[in-house]
């Protein structure tokens, strides 16, 4: 069975060859900053939603600038973005 598709949203923000993360409070991975979308809603209002109205218990704690020697520090989809970005020489 094929998994579901979640309609999500990520700000991918590329500063010095590397790619603006996040982590909340108590967790060991980074993640990309953003969020699911709300029915009916556009890309730009739900990411700004999502960056300005975290959800309870998932306040940013911490951000880092990676590169994709850091891939190890992030869940799948962030590696993905990370290779994505190093294979197009847009991050180190």
């Amino acid at each position: 069975m094929p998994e579901a598709e979640i309609d999500s949203l990520a700000w991918i923000h590329v500063r010095d060859r590397r790619l603006l993360s996040v982590r909340t409070e108590g967790k060991a991975k980074f993640y990309l900053p953003g969020g699911k979308r709300e029915p009916g809603e556009g890309d730009v209002a739900g990411l700004c939603r999502e960056i300005r109205e975290p959800a309870p218990g998932r306040e940013i704690a911490e951000s880092a600038w990676l590169s994709s020697a850091d891939a190890h520090l992030c869940p799948p989809a962030g590696r993905r973005m990370l290779g994505l970005l190093a294979d197009t020489g847009l991050v180190d």
